[in-house]
């Protein structure tokens, strides 16, 4: 094969596009590659390109990155760091006391958005679901909601974007633990509900902000996997977000493969779905959860790179540039808002070294930048993968389109921007590492000029090299070298009139009965001035389309109209415009979903208690509306055994109440099942609660308790009960009741295990409950029950917090209590 150095190589391009080297030099394959620029894919999004930074960066506030991000046309910057964002403390820019990681002291928050507004990007934020400020159980919403206090009122950052945790389905619910998680429960059900409280919190002080929940990129592990972690989790607070996260790693360490890597944005790897199959299922399932939000709610890739761990020599060569550009581009061709790679430093590692993978590499590193390790060259050197993003800044920018474009050859991908200043611009990839590829173009919906520019990275390409191109138009080859990408720009030409269609939406979701709209706005080009009138294709079985007005040069409205026995399910709708001979076409995705019923459910928490005769006991009731229910629920409780007694406070809800349940001195002992009853409306749903009657004895038995405030200051506090005993405790219910004086309700957690179920209720009083779930025992030893608590800047008093246990033991029941 011949090989030009990049001098030589501008001169030949300067000679036409269409230049080949002699044919028994190279081995050579065709395509035919068509770009209708009147076919709109999707709008490139602000803050569509980017790259994961990370607290333990070495190199992170380097002078020069600013400016390096610039260049390679990175908008938007993840902190603090994958995993790490899970353990991490922003206010004392340091790991959570117990957890391991490292930050470095002057990676502070601060200082990234100093260096953010330096590179001119998006910051997106992930706030730590995984620990709380003590290292003692989970994340809080309330510490959350401190962060965003701090960035957008207090220092006026204005960040948008947070997600809610990292990889939080890596907890270890399904076996695999990589992600740290202290919450006591580690299942998708209680991520969901919490990431809804998280979004309150959080939105209660910038009501502006977007917000994000962790899911699992369909077809990769733990998708599939019982119970379901995306459907569970939004069923929970689908209506609460902004975004949706998936990560994406097509291989795992080991199975790496270069013509595998190069074809998984299309077709997937190992079994698992192409890019396009993920978009459609994470749709759908916004659909099904998202209600009337669906429509608003955006699909972030906040990780992706080729391997999921133990990276090796693939990652640093001229593939993974290949890989992460053609993956970056079909995400955002789908749908997707933002794709952040993995990641700016990274560090080398040994990694696979296959004689079956490109390259002569010795290590591997994410890294798009090096970070001078073992192996590696000067810190910030630009690895393949950073020329692979930057290639993008020749190919379109935010606001740009992105249009039709396709090739016949499976291993030459092609991918198409028509551009604001009116520019057109193919990017081909050539994953054949042996064969040059001569690229048959036809451009419909645009007119180019005789010359452009175009650009090209290759096997041994240190940087993008340009040169001017000539025979372009309308049809034109293009010489792509083995292993390549390369990018041409062409410019308009004299051209006749005509005109381009965009729609406002790519995605629109109506329910039967019901209707939706979007903007379809004419672009004229040539002097175009003509009406255009409108047609829809596509529509499913019951849908109707009309437009306002039905024939104009600007703008017009569509709206879309199901009817009451519309064919429910997701269909690409084509809008085709005509004015005389020319006609330009646009398509979105539409969704027609059943109607949502009004409904509730009902639940208990906990749904086993037990109490002693003379003491009393909680569980919180809480109403779960859906489809757009919104009546309060009355409550009331049949099945009680002789001598007790319930209230509910409130009585009536739309959200939670505290049932209290009394015995008396000569309650009946013994087991029974109690139902708590909700009407609301002309609904009616119940929720079942065990209940345990035991003598009472307040005196002697095998276990001690005693109060402590552990910490007590002006923004934490936290109250202990420690529990010393010499035989095993098969039922127990000890509660810590706080007067709400300048603290409020921030988490509670246990050191027995997960057989102690906790809950709480606010009021006049903060009241924490611990009970040992039914058929649970607890043995002989030393135990820590803790209440935590935020303050508000004044102290709270602690001579008041009190608390009050009923346990069983030997088979007798004993109630004590005591102050903290």
């Amino acid at each position: 094969m011949l090989l030009f150095n990049r001098t030589r190589l501008a001169a030949l391009f300067a000679a036409g596009l269409a230049l080949l080297p002699p044919s028994s030099a190279i081995a050579q394959t065709t395509a035919n590659v068509t770009v209708n620029a009147g076919t709109s894919l999707n709008k490139i999004p602000s803050g569509a390109f980017g790259v994961n930074t990370a607290v333990w960066d070495g190199y992170l506030l380097d002078p020069a990155i600013p400016a390096l991000l610039s260049k390679a046309g990175i908008n938007a910057l993840r902190y603090p760091g994958g995993s790490t964002a899970d353990v991490y403390n922003w206010q004392t820019n340091s790991i959570v006391t117990g957890q391991g990681g490292y930050a470095n002291p002057s990676n502070t928050f601060d200082a990234f958005m100093g260096m953010v507004k330096n590179s001119g990007a998006t910051p997106i934020i992930t706030v730590n679901y995984g620990s709380n400020a003590a290292g003692n159980g989970g994340g809080t919403p309330s510490f959350a909601a401190s962060w965003v206090q701090y960035a957008n009122v207090t220092k006026g950052y204005g960040v948008k974007y947070w997600e809610v945790g990292n990889e939080v389905y890596g907890n270890g619910g399904y076996g695999s633990s990589w992600e740290t998680d202290l919450h006591s429960a580690r299942d998708p059900a209680t991520y969901g509900a919490n990431v809804a409280l998280f979004a309150s919190a959080m939105k209660a002080v910038d009501p502006t902000i977007k917000v994000g929940v962790v899911l699992t990129a369909p077809g990769n592990w733990p998708d599939g996997q019982t119970p379901s972690w995306n459907s569970t989790v939004l069923a929970k607070c689908g209506s609460a977000i902004d975004f949706v996260i998936v990560h994406w790693y097509p291989q795992n360490p080991g199975s790496e493969s270069d013509s595998g890597l190069l074809a998984s944005p299309q077709s997937g790897f190992n079994g698992s779905p192409g890019i396009a199959g993920m978009v459609s299922s994470v749709k759908s399932l916004i659909n099904q959860y998202g209600g009337s939000n669906a429509s608003k709610i955006q699909i972030f890739v906040t990780e992706m790179n080729s391997v999921s761990t133990n990276p090796g020599k693939q990652t640093i060569s001229v593939v993974n540039a290949m890989f992460v550009a053609d993956g970056l581009l079909t995400w955002l061709e789908n749908g997707a808002a933002n794709v952040d790679i993995w990641s700016l430093h990274n560090g080398s590692t040994g990694g696979n070294m296959s004689s079956s993978l490109f390259g002569s590499a010795t290590y591997g590193d994410y890294g798009i930048l090096s970070n001078a390790t073992s192996g590696e060259p000067a810190a910030d050197t630009p690895a393949p993968t950073y020329f692979g993003m930057q290639m993008l800044t020749n190919l379109g920018k935010a606001g740009d389109t992105l249009v039709s474009a396709a090739s016949s050859n499976s291993l030459l991908t092609a991918h198409a921007v028509k551009q604001a200043n009116g520019n057109l611009a193919l990017l081909l990839i050539n994953k054949d590492p042996n064969y040059t590829t001569t690229a048959n173009v036809a451009v419909s919906g645009y007119t180019p000029a005789a010359t452009g520019t175009s650009y090209t990275f290759g096997k041994s390409s240190s940087a993008i090299a340009s040169a001017s191109a000539t025979g372009l138009g309308s049809s034109f080859k293009v010489t792509a070298q083995p292993y390549s990408l390369t990018t041409v720009v062409l410019t308009p030409g004299s051209t006749s009139p005509g005109f381009s269609l965009s729609g406002s939406v790519a995605n629109l979701s109506i329910k039967q009965g019901g209707s939706g709209s979007s903007t379809i706005t004419v672009a004229p080009s040539g002097g175009f001035a003509g009406a255009v009138s409108f047609a829809a294709s596509g529509l499913p079985s019951g849908v109707t389309a009309s437009f306002s007005p039905t024939s104009i040069t600007g703008s017009t409205t569509l709206t879309l109209s199901a009817g009451s026995s519309a064919a429910i399910g997701t269909a690409t709708v084509t809008i085709t415009g005509k004015s005389g001979s020319l006609t330009s076409q646009t398509k979105f995705t539409l969704t027609v979903n059943a109607p949502a019923v009004a409904n509730f459910s009902l639940s208990a928490t906990p749904a086993s208690v037990s109490l002693a005769q003379g003491a009393s006991a909680t569980s919180s009731i809480s109403i779960a509306p859906a489809g757009g229910f919104n009546s309060s629920v009355a409550l009331s409780i049949s099945g009680l055994p002789s001598g007790v007694t319930a209230s509910f406070s409130p009585a009536t809800t739309a959200s939670t109440s505290t049932l209290t349940l009394n015995a008396s001195s000569t309650a009946s002992t013994g087991n029974s099942t109690a139902t708590v009853t909700g009407a609301g409306g002309s609904l009616s749903h119940t929720a079942t609660l065990a209940l345990s009657v035991n003598t009472a004895s307040s005196s002697g038995g095998s276990a001690t308790f005693a109060g402590n405030p552990s910490a007590n200051g002006p923004w934490y506090d936290e109250d202990d009960v420690t529990l010393t005993t010499t035989a095993p405790i098969t039922a127990l219910t000890l509660t810590i009741t706080v007067p709400a004086a300048n603290v409020t309700y921030n988490s509670s957690y246990n050191t027995v295990g997960s057989a102690i179920v906790t809950s709480h209720a606010s009021g006049a009083n903060i009241v924490y409950t611990f009970t040992l779930a039914s058929g649970q025992s607890i043995g002989a030893g030393n135990y820590t029950f803790a209440a935590q608590l935020n303050g508000n800047g004044t102290t709270h008093n602690a001579a008041s917090d009190t608390w009050s246990v009923t346990y069983t033991s030997g088979g007798a029941t004993y109630t004590k209590s005591g102050s903290i």
